[in-house]
């Protein structure tokens, strides 16, 4: 049941997500007329987002990246359990890890694989750490928010506060890679710059 409730918030926050960072990408452009499905077809704007955040790595790793990353979310918020129930734990069910991710996976990206993506799984994987980010943070939302419904053992300032800093941190991430927006820190930008020449 909990695995259910789980995939059911972690679709929910991936369409707010999505739709959020649609219409960011959207109006930041020069355009002053839009096409009706360009403002309401939820079918066309699920699809243009999605092919747009997935052609940030290559294919098919970036969909492993985000996977992999999406599980190790799952079970990384189970690991409170280790001295506690699980769903008591304050820190495995906060934002410090996705911010922790947000700054050190362009860093390590840029020092182990640089901008090849190198011929091992994991090299491929690393190269991917938007979808790694992604994946990885939108599990700790979707458990974090879970918890609070089901076992209403977090107190709602808590998980207000770090989901909103988790979707934040999201966006900024997609939108970074996208171009919509300039880097938070010298990383990112410098990232961005790179692949702009290229």
């Amino acid at each position: 049941m909990e695995l259910i409730i789980f995939l059911i918030i972690y679709a929910l926050s991936s369409v707010f997500v999505i739709t959020v960072s649609y219409y960011k990408r959207l109006f930041s452009g020069d355009r002053d007329e839009f096409k009706r499905d360009e403002l309401t077809g939820v079918r066309y704007i699920m699809e243009t987002e999605w092919k747009v955040f997935f052609n940030t790595g290559e294919k098919p790793i970036v969909y492993y990246a985000f996977a992999i990353a999406a599980f190790v979310g799952l079970l990384v918020s189970y690991m409170g359990g280790l001295y506690g129930a699980h769903y008591e734990d304050l820190f495995f069910h906060s934002a410090i890890l996705s911010v922790a991710l947000f700054f050190l996976l362009p860093k390590s990206r840029e020092s182990l694989v640089g901008e090849s993506t190198g011929a091992l799984f994991w090299q491929k994987l690393l190269h991917s750490d938007s979808a790694l980010f992604v994946g990885f943070t939108l599990s700790i939302v979707a458990k974090t928010i879970m918890v609070y419904f089901k076992f209403h053992a977090l107190s709602f300032l808590w998980v207000f506060l770090n989901t909103a800093v988790m979707f934040i941190l999201i966006l900024l991430r997609i939108w970074i890679d996208e171009g919509v927006i300039s880097g938070p820190m010298d990383i990112l930008k410098g990232r961005r710059k790179k692949d702009k020449k290229q």
